[in-house]
Parts: structure tokens; C-alpha cells; sequence
């Protein structure tokens, strides 16, 4: 756990190693220090959050999930990963090219805390940083539309 903010991980799932790429240098640039683990696909994430204890000590403060991953979406990773570790208190935020309002309903009843299409520009990663940071720190509240 980061003693300046109380921190202790944000789990990213993003298959595409350039979205990765931003991703940690919008957190970094967020001021973020806490540990960032990354899995790559579904398989990945299901197996570092069965390695985790079940304790609330710990759960990952925020997981930021693609929809689009291979062999898996994200919708329904994020529902196994509920199921078979019970991190229903787990902020979650989707970061996702899609702007399908079906993937949004999706989102909104699998309880996303954040619906979020991934910027096209820099300047708008980096704000997502500061943003995802927030939402991790419980700082605001869902913003599912």
C-alpha cells in the first residue's frame, strides 16, 4: 500500500500493448504510486485474482477492463472474476473503442462504475489518468451513461 494515497493496486486488462503503453504513462502522469499489474487477456486476469487471497486486504482498489479481449469479452470476465473471488466492492471501469449503446447497457448491469471510450489524442489519456485515479480513490461516483 502507497502510504500518500492509500493505494494498493490497480489491475488493468487491456490486450493492446500500445493502449498499455498509455495507460501507465496517464497514471504515472496522474502522480499514482501503487502497484499496476497487467494481464493481457482473459486468462491472465482470472488467474492473478485466483492467486490473491479472498480477504478484503487484497482486493485491487480499481480494475480497468477492455470489452474487447481475445476469447473472452469483458463483460463476462468481470462477472467470473466476481464469481470466483467474490470482489463485488471492487471499483471497475471500462476503457473501451466501443460506443455501442448495447455494450453500455451491458456495462451498466454488470455495475461498472465508469464507461469510458478510449481517446483518440494524448492530452485526453493523460486526463483519463487523473480521472481513473480519482475513481480508485473513491473520489467520484459511478458514470455509467
Amino acid at each position: 500500500m502507497n502510504e500518500r494515497t492509500g493505494l494498493r493496486q490497480i489491475v488493468v486488462v487491456e490486450d493492446n500493448p500500445g493502449d498499455v503503453f498509455l495507460i501507465r504513462h496517464a497514471l504515472d502522469e496522474s502522480g499514482l504510486a501503487c502497484e499496476v499489474f497487467v494481464a493481457g487477456d482473459a486468462d491472465g486476469a482470472l488467474k492473478h485474482f485466483c492467486q490473491l487471497r479472498a480477504d478484503k486486504e487484497d482486493e485491487p482498489d480499481l480494475i480497468v477492463l477492455d470489452l474487447n479481449l481475445p476469447g473472452r469479452d469483458g463483460i463476462s470476465l468481470l462477472q467470473e472474476i466476481r464469481r470466483v473471488g467474490g470482489r463485488t466492492a471492487t471499483r471497475v471501469a471500462v476503457l473501451t473503442s466501443s460506443d455501442s449503446p448495447g455494450d453500455r447497457e451491458r456495462a451498466r448491469a454488470a455495475g461498472i462504475d465508469a464507461y469510458i471510450r478510449k481517446p483518440t489524442h494524448l492530452d485526453e489519456f493523460i486526463e483519463i489518468g487523473a480521472w481513473l485515479k480519482r475513481l480508485a480513490l473513491g473520489c467520484v461516483n459511478r458514470a455509467v451513461s
